[in-house]
């Protein structure tokens, strides 16, 4: 098992080296508009970013100067707006968090007994209820979560 998963994601990282040594620098990556002024977008943040990006491409084996980098996107303006106006959503529903008390990962404290089937949503574990599975496992299933 251990030794597949080390075999797809180095399958993933070659693959990953193709596609973006072939990218077109000047198409979005996302929305496919197509013309010059396209931006870089680097993410690193020690998480399978692919997972929920699936465009985004794996610098690992890009090259020296690229592979600590993370993961990469070329992306329009457009896509860079909406995707900072995300950012700021995120800061905010955030700080508003800071006076609830959180355990070392963030997660609010306080037990729902209801709350006793354990998924892991980008990166991190997620307590949920029977209903709560089921939504998300149909989102899952239709690619909307």
């Amino acid at each position: 098992m251990l030794e597949d998963i080390i075999r797809c994601n180095q399958e993933r990282r070659k693959a990953d080296a193709k596609r973006f040594k072939e990218s077109d620098d000047n198409l979005c990556m996302l929305c496919h508009a197509y013309g010059e002024d396209k931006r870089s977008l680097f993410i690193s943040c020690f998480y399978a970013v692919e997972e929920a990006v699936p465009e985004a491409i794996d610098l690992f084996d890009c090259g020296k100067h690229l592979s600590d980098r993370g993961y990469y996107l070329r992306i329009c303006k457009s896509c860079r707006a909406r995707f900072l106006g995300m950012l700021r959503e995120w800061r905010n529903e955030c700080v508003s968090l800071r006076d609830l008390p959180k355990d070392h990962d963030g997660i609010i404290e306080g037990k729902d007994p209801d709350r006793n089937i354990p998924v892991r949503v980008n990166g991190i574990t997620v307590m949920m209820t029977k209903d709560e599975y089921d939504l998300y496992s149909e989102a899952m299933e239709q690619g909307r979560a």
